[in-house]
């Protein structure tokens, strides 16, 4: 599944994050997501069902060792997701006309630049962002 949903938000391998539409890709991630907790909503209700059968297996899979990975693997989309929205909410100040901010939005995109080229923490973004709107 894991498989799949870099498949889906890649294009097959012929795309990045970086070089697609940031709410595309969003969608795209939230959409795994939604695989996942469904999967594990049909895993639930299968074996409750077993449970409540008398005369079937019963159902004695490790939920961890069946959706551990998976699982770690949304809780990096959902990081994924918020480093996305956060340079979204930031984006604005580029926009903004308040004076001496030249420099700040001149940071602001060499970051984004940075981040698109590298596997960078979304922490890292954070902290900046704090930083440029302390300043």
């Amino acid at each position: 599944m894991i498989t799949a949903c870099k498949a889906y938000v890649t294009c097959d391998g012929s795309e990045t994050v970086w070089t697609q539409p940031t709410d595309e890709v969003i969608k795209k991630l939230k959409d795994c997501i939604k695989l996942y907790h469904s999967y594990k909503d049909c895993f639930h209700r299968t074996k409750e069902r077993l449970e409540e059968a008398e005369n079937e297996r019963k159902f004695d899979f490790s939920e961890m060792y069946i959706f551990g990975k998976f699982e770690t693997f949304t809780k990096r989309v959902n990081k994924i997701i918020d480093m996305f929205e956060t340079m979204e909410m930031y984006s604005h100040l580029a926009d903004s006309k308040i004076e001496g901010r030249d420099s700040d939005d001149t940071m602001y995109w060499i970051c984004i630049k940075i981040i698109s080229y590298m596997n960078v923490s979304i922490r890292i973004l954070t902290v900046y962002m704090h930083f440029v709107i302390i300043l």
